[in-house]
């Protein structure tokens, strides 16, 4: 057997993790492997005891199961055993160290006053009682107004962290909701702390001005016209609804335009579109009629990576996993929920239409991905899809709603759904309906690759800091253990009957899923539970990353630039070292630069250097040796984003790119037209 040894660790909280032999013999034997029964044992043998292998001349992989919970902390020795016939052929040694679980302790709720239009920030202590350090970041991207910076902690350290609250465009009054901090320890043992946060937003007391009179007299109201249109081919979108400030819905007529009569200054917008990726930005209103234009993309994602269908291939039947979508939500409230799309015996390309528009308020969006196909047609496309269906009852009277979609595109006549919503009084203080009280029938669990390529348990050859995203039913019974060096790379998101996951693979890991099961046992009368991988996508990922030298350092990446202030076209040099500012880092990992919009602008008191565009943001890789550059042509201000997961700093937290411009003097261009030209 190989290896003769075998080091593992993991946390005393987590349940089961596994690791990997391999047994293979000089001649054809059968043999029997065995571990600790149900302590430490061959993955899927009956008794969580012992596996019969039939042993060649070429190695065989066995996957090992540890139940942590059987286990004390500390370090444990185990022998495995391969014999045969009575005789022990070999065995190997089991190292298992069973570490304590820390915590990382906040106030449970933070409440502040600010006046509307202005920032307050106040600390708190952070107490950390691991042994090791721990990265805190902020998990949630909403409430938008609340942030938190990336704050390390040293072991067993207790210090003051930084909440900041803004209040700009919030209307006077308490705003309540919770914000959720990750802990990621140098160990990848992640969690989430909830925090409930209120801010009390007063109007603003700015001071009267002279004469008295003018106090009474109020901002006068500009006309604006919001154009929205296809990314595509400009054409107008009616029907989209809108949001302006969180505070006032609209929608647009058949021209695509809406017309709102609002203050000076900046404003927040979001818009939605049944079929459409929803835009949130903002706009600077300055004058009256102005106009501004929005571009939405159709959820008709690409299909490249499937090939085209030939004629001979039937169009599929499709199944829905909902007909019918209920919500009981408050007045103001929003909610998202998701149905599972699966083809059968064919390929189809769908999309979601809305028997009509009202409520515009209930948007559905188009299956994603849109190519569906059975497994027998797998390379013509992904074997389900997803339709999210979004409901945002802001300014909506109390009552119950419906809204019927039709799914086209497949050979099932009249496939469709229908969502009802039962829309309470606001502080009614409904309770959020059960995420388990849906019928998720038999448990099917999706592991995919950055590249969008769905795999199997098994053996996977990976590059490092491979992204995977995992799909499995949103249900306590489910188990994910993971082993090795793979963590969280965002957090858990629940939608409905699914929970999707995202880990980076920093170097070789396993990830096993697993579906408790309780059964009766009729002649032992005692209640059995047992973990199955007996459904589909449920077993045993093993990744092993190609590359010939994985190391794992304790570091904590900081990224220095030569300057704060560059000019548009530049070469930015980018350099990572360790924590101490003064190594190299053989690190290949990717950060991003965010252009920073207006509206973040003010509230961060920066002073934007040219009116900003709607921007992508800047992907920067880093190549072995911890540098990168990057060439950057549009002018703006742009936030650094470090990887999730990574503890992480940089000597610039934003960096300015400058329009270049030239003294027209210097400017001598010629031009030459032939006569073709």
């Amino acid at each position: 057997m190989e290896p003769a040894q075998i080091e593992v660790s993991a946390y005393e909280d987590q349940d089961f993790i596994t690791f990997n032999i391999s047994a293979y013999a000089s001649e054809n034997l059968t043999a029997n492997l065995t571990g600790l029964p149900n302590k430490v044992y061959p993955l899927g043998c009956a008794d969580n005891g012992t596996i019969t292998l039939n042993l060649t001349t070429s190695e065989q992989n066995i996957t090992m199961e540890v139940n942590i919970s059987a286990f004390s902390v500390g370090i444990h020795y185990i022998q495995i055993y391969l014999e045969s016939n009575g005789s022990i052929l070999d065995t190997s040694l089991l190292v298992l160290t069973i570490k304590e679980v820390g915590k990382v302790t906040l106030p449970p709720s933070i409440s502040v006053t600010v006046e509307q239009g202005g920032t307050t920030s106040i600390s708190v202590s952070a107490t950390s009682t691991w042994s090791e350090y721990v990265e805190l970041f902020k998990a949630s991207s909403f409430p938008d107004w609340v942030q938190f910076p990336n704050t390390t902690l040293a072991p067993y350290e207790s210090r003051p962290v930084t909440f900041t609250f803004t209040a700009l465009n919030k209307e006077p009054g308490p705003w309540s909701s919770k914000v959720y901090i990750g802990a990621i320890t140098e160990g990848d043992h992640y969690e989430e702390i909830e925090i409930n946060v209120t801010m009390m937003v007063n109007a603003s007391s700015s001071p009267s001005p002279t004469p008295p009179s003018d106090t009474s007299q109020e901002e006068p109201k500009l006309t604006v016209h919001i154009h929205v249109v296809k990314q595509e081919n400009l054409e107008p979108i009616p029907n989209a609804y809108l949001i302006i400030d969180n505070s006032q819905p609209g929608r647009t007529n058949e021209e695509g335009t809406a017309t709102f009569s609002l203050k000076k200054g900046l404003h927040n917008i979001r818009i939605a579109k049944t079929g459409y990726y929803e835009v949130t930005s903002s706009f600077n209103l300055q004058e009256e009629d102005q106009h501004v234009t929005f571009y939405m993309s159709t959820q008709n994602e690409s299909q490249d990576q499937y090939e085209q269908a030939p004629s001979e291939v039937p169009l599929a039947k499709i199944f829905l996993s909902k007909t019918k979508v209920e919500v009981e939500i408050e007045v103001d409230e929003e909610d998202t929920r998701r149905i599972l799309v699966v083809p059968n015996d064919g390929v189809c390309e769908l999309e979601t239409i809305a028997e009509s528009d009202d409520p515009i308020w209930i948007i559905a969006s188009n299956p994603m991905p849109s190519k569906l196909a059975s497994p027998e047609y797998s390379k013509y496309g992904a074997e389900y899809g997803i339709i999210e269906v979004k409901i945002i009852a802001l300014e909506v009277e109390p009552g119950t709603y419906s809204k019927t979609f039709y799914v086209l595109g497949s050979a099932t006549h009249n496939a469709s759904f229908t969502v009802v919503v039962k829309v309470k009084p606001k502080g009614s203080n409904s309770s959020s309906s059960n995420p388990y009280a849906y019928d998720v029938g038999e448990p099917v669990a999706v592991v995919k690759l950055s590249s969008r390529v769905s795999i199997e348990p098994g053996f996977h050859n990976v590059v490092e800091h491979e992204i995977i995203t995992v799909d499995v039913p949103n249900h306590p019974n489910l188990i994910i253990a993971t082993t090795g060096q793979i963590a969280p790379h965002s957090s858990p998101v629940a939608l409905g009957p699914r929970k999707i996951m995202e880990f980076m693979i920093n170097g070789d890991c396993t990830l096993t899923i697993k579906w408790r099961e309780t059964s009766y046992n009729l002649q032992t009368g005692q209640l059995e539970i047992r973990n199955s991988t007996a459904y589909q996508g449920f077993g045993t990922y093993q990744f092993k990353v190609s590359r010939e030298v994985q190391k794992r350092a304790k570091w904590k990446i900081k990224v220095k630039f030569e300057k704060a202030v560059y000019y548009a076209g530049e070469i930015i040099s980018f350099k990572a070292v360790n924590k101490t500012g003064t190594l190299e880092l053989d690190w290949n990992g990717e950060m991003k630069l965010i252009p920073v919009g207006s509206q973040e602008a003010q509230e961060s008191n920066i002073t934007l250097p040219i009116p900003i565009p709607r921007l992508e943001p800047i992907e920067v890789d880093f190549d072995n040796d911890g540098e990168a550059t990057k060439q950057i042509l549009v002018a703006g201000v742009y936030k650094v984003v470090p990887p999730t997961g990574i503890p992480f700093e940089s000597s610039f937290p934003m960096i300015t790119v400058l329009p270049r411009v030239l003294d027209p003097y210097e400017i001598d261009y010629k031009v030459h037209l032939d006569e073709k030209t």
